[in-house]
């Protein structure tokens, strides 16, 4: 089978053309952020609030301890700046106070449990309708605490 010298330099420029794209497939100005900051403690998902405003539960929920109305036994009074919730079989109780304007950051929010003050970064209501209220604290080591008083 005999080629001519046209085909075979053709056929050469098209792999040449399509196989020599020296353009990178993304552009990255700084190469380090490819790698882990720190692979052995990968930074946690950013936390989302959003499954908690889907639940209208009277609760408190921590890292330590869970208060769930519906579960019974748990005693909960809203004022228009505390809630204080306890549980009856345990004797544990929760108290927060602050104040806000309908939504918002929490001015001066406390919280005792149990009668131990704890320290809060952030506090403030993700939502207040006639259903109920749902607080988002944030406190120390990315811990973050729900507290939702409903319509009771």
């Amino acid at each position: 089978m005999k080629l001519s010298l046209p085909t075979i330099a053709l056929t050469a420029a098209i792999f040449c053309f399509t196989g020599c794209n020296h353009e990178k497939p993304y552009k990255i100005d700084d190469p380090s952020q490819l790698l882990p900051t720190d692979p052995d403690n990968p930074a946690p998902p950013p936390y989302s609030f959003a499954p908690e405003l889907d639940n209208p539960d009277t609760r408190y929920i921590s890292k330590s301890l869970e208060m769930i109305y519906s579960r019974g036994g748990i005693l909960a009074s809203q004022s228009s700046d505390k809630i204080i919730m306890t549980d009856l079989a345990t004797g544990e109780q929760i108290e927060f106070s602050g104040t806000t304007n309908k939504t918002g950051d929490i001015a001066n929010p406390k919280l005792y449990v149990n009668g131990n003050s704890l320290p809060i970064e952030q506090a403030s209501v993700e939502r207040t309708d006639k259903k109920g209220t749902w607080i988002h604290i944030q406190a120390p080591e990315d811990e973050h605490i729900v507290i939702v008083v409903s319509d009771l």
